[in-house]
């Protein structure tokens, strides 16, 4: 028997919520049978402050600013600069069991599975200045403006566009299990068959959905100030109280995503020559994702003239954004999210028909269906050893999206007509690889591998729907025919191993991507919400490219004295597109530097890491980038006695703050801080 509590703490959120699990195990006394018995639950309480530069917008040519100032046609300017503030209490209670049994020597059967559940309730408030709307929405003049990089960094208004968005979403969460049935056969001493079915479902939710938004009064003032967080002031307005009533929405939607999936192996020993043994098998999996999008309200007949959710004087807290930088207001209102749901709870207030408001442009079904045989030799030699393989792999791939109009449309919905169609591709690829290693020495150690690889694109990037944010006028959308990243990879190491627990390690690495998932933004109309009217947005998608990624990987681990020992690695990687663009989630440079103590009672370690900038992706018609970043966490375990263990781990220790930029750092993105957390638990085992 085991068992943990644990305290969960969060600086920023000011709160300690408790970790608790415990398992149990039995095995019989002729070692045949075993059973396994976990449970667990977890709170954590979250709190984000941020500043979020929603996406970038030329000034349009024909607005009155660009009129008024030639200068200003084209140059980029601030979508939405806001103030976010996001709060959440979530809950995970779940979990696991296994059963094996070996009924003859030579056979063994496992049965196991998992179950996990996540309440995940959220808030999130966020006061919004609206550049680009003041611009070209409201056709507003600047009375003051400055521009750097081609992008309007400064300027003031005498009214404004902004908003507060207001979204609670008390029943956000979702549960995930799987069921997996294995065994094992040793047919003879050199043959040995293993086998694998099982299934897996997971879906994620979000229910209840209330979306309110306030109208700003007063005039606008911002000014960027590179990775720094924007100075905002609303001359003349009260950011202390609620204005009337802008929008409201909400709704519903659901992600759901299972899999089937079954495996026959064999592990036959030759015992001939160089070749040790062949292994082959075959796998088979089934694997459905579908996402959903029955509800999304608009106000109904009393929304604009009903009184606003009830306000009883809640402010964001008085330590907002203190750990952003810059100096940034905290004088902003806030609703409690139990005001927000039952307002939007009154009929009248919003649209609930969800036939009239079912949002069948965000939904898709993808299944794909996968065959492999695979096949491998684990060679030998004097001082070398190795193995040599291929795998070949058939997707079968079937994508349902709506698309507007069609012959027969489905009607009803305020989004449109539309018809369900399908998209069906097959694909193929084979995959060989091959691994060799060289014992130079006892204490040096040469590898080499060369392989094709391909990694399948994430459902949704497959799915093809679209979202869109009807401010913004921005949206993303999925690829029907996006291809796996395939690629030829190349690696050569070298490991010296100097001292007892101590190694010194070089590495090259060479990808030859072919088909890399990259995002690219193109223009395309639909239906604006808010607008009600067909409107021009700037949609992100995935496309395939090709590219490369080589650099080198270094690593150094030596004890010291009186047991304290620290290690060291470092990878520089050179990624980029053909043509020289930028590869997603490629950094140049990541290192960690770890030092350690450990004896028989006590053990501690803390490691410093730092990651350099890299491009997570395209947002809102704009790159999105993310600084580079150093993070501090440390772990203490210190046993108690042989049944008893304190433990502690704190991560985030210096309070980093998260920057991100467009494409130059004159158009920061967003700056976030989630605070410190730590955990003070006790262990026990019988």
């Amino acid at each position: 028997m085991e068992g943990s509590v644990q305290a969960n703490y969060n600086d920023l959120s000011d709160k300690a919520k408790p970790h608790l699990s415990g398992l149990v195990s039995w095995k019989n006394d002729t070692n045949t049978a075993g059973v396994l018995l976990q449970a667990f639950s977890e709170k954590a309480a979250v709190r984000r402050d941020g500043q979020e530069i929603l996406g970038y917008t030329p000034i349009n040519a024909t607005s009155a600013a660009a009129r008024a100032n030639p200068a200003l046609a084209g140059v980029m300017v601030p979508t939405f600069i806001g103030a976010t503030l996001f709060e959440q209490e979530k809950k995970r209670t779940g979990g696991a069991f296994d059963f094996e049994v070996r009924p003859t020597k030579g056979l063994s059967l496992d049965l196991n599975g998992f179950y996990s559940e996540l309440k995940a309730p959220h808030q999130n408030t966020n006061w919004l200045a609206a550049p680009a709307n003041s611009i070209n929405g409201s056709n507003l003049v600047p009375l003051t403006a400055t521009v750097r990089n081609n992008t309007l960094v400064a300027a003031s208004f005498a009214s404004n566009s902004g908003e507060v968005d207001n979204i609670y979403r008390p029943e956000a969460g979702g549960e995930s299990w799987y069921v997996d049935f294995n065994g094992k056969f040793r047919a003879s001493d050199d043959l040995t068959l293993s086998g694998k079915l099982g299934k897996t479902h997971g879906v994620g939710y979000d229910r209840k959905d209330v979306y309110y938004q306030n109208n700003v009064d007063g005039g606008m003032v911002y000014a960027l100030n590179g990775l720094s967080p924007a100075s905002v002031s609303y001359p003349g307005g009260n950011t202390t109280k609620p204005g009337s009533t802008a929008w409201a929405g909400g709704g519903e939607a659901q992600s759901v995503d299972q899999e089937k999936y079954a495996q026959l192996d064999a592990d036959w020993r030759t015992g001939a020559g160089m070749v040790e043994s062949i292994r082959f098998g075959t796998r088979f999996t089934d694997h459905h994702r579908t996402a959903e999008h029955p509800l999304e309200t608009r106000p109904g007949p009393l929304g604009f003239s009903n009184p606003g959710p009830v306000w009883t004087g809640q402010m964001y807290p008085s330590d907002f954004a203190s750990n952003l930088g810059g100096n940034l207001s905290s004088a902003y209102f806030k609703y409690d999210g139990a005001a927000l749901g039952a307002w939007g709870a009154v009929p009248g207030n919003r649209l609930l028909d969800y036939t009239l408001r079912h949002n069948w442009m965000d939904e898709f079904q993808v299944s794909e269906k996968t065959a492999a045989l695979y096949a491998m030799a684990d060679l030998s030699g004097d001082k070398w050893s190795g193995n040599i393989g291929v795998r070949a792999i058939e997707t079968r791939q079937t994508t349902v999206v709506n698309l507007a109009g069609g012959p027969n449309p489905i009607t009803g919905s305020a989004f449109g007509a539309y018809t369900p169609t399908t998209f069906k591709r097959t694909y193929r690829d084979y995959l060989p690889s091959a691994n060799i290693k060289f014992d130079a020495r006892e204490d040096f150690v040469v590898r080499a591998a060369l392989a094709k690889t391909i990694a399948r694109p994430d459902y949704s990037a497959l799915g093809g729907s679209v979202s869109l944010n009807d401010d913004a006028l921005s949206g993303s959308g999925g690829n029907v025919n996006l291809d796996p990243v395939r690629s030829t990879n190349f690696d050569l190491s070298a490991e010296w191993y100097f001292a007892p627990k101590a190694a010194l390690s070089a590495g090259f690495f060479y990808m030859d991507l072919r088909s890399i998932v990259a995002q690219g933004t193109a223009t395309g109309t639909y239906y604006n919400n808010k607008r009600g009217t067909q409107t021009v947005y700037q949609i992100t998608s995935p496309y395939n490219a090709s590219g490369t990624n080589k650099g080198v990987e270094l690593s150094y681990q030596q004890p010291l004295w009186n047991n304290y020992g620290f290690l060291v690695n470092y990878t520089y990687a050179d990624g980029e597109l053909d043509g020289g663009g930028e590869l997603l989630n490629s950094s140049k440079n990541t290192y960690n530097v770890t030092g350690y103590f450990e004896n028989d009672r006590f053990s501690a370690r803390i490691a410093y890491n730092f990651r350099s900038a890299y491009k997570a992706g395209v947002d809102r018609g704009a790159s999105q980038h993310v600084d580079g970043m150093p993070s501090v966490a440390a772990s203490l375990n210190y046993k108690l006695s042989e049944r008893l263990t304190l433990t502690f781990d704190a991560l985030n220790i210096t309070n980093e703050t998260i920057k991100m930029y467009a494409e130059n750092k004159d158009r920061p993105r967003a700056f976030y801080s989630n605070g410190r957390t730590f955990y003070l638990g006790l262990r026990a085992k019988l």
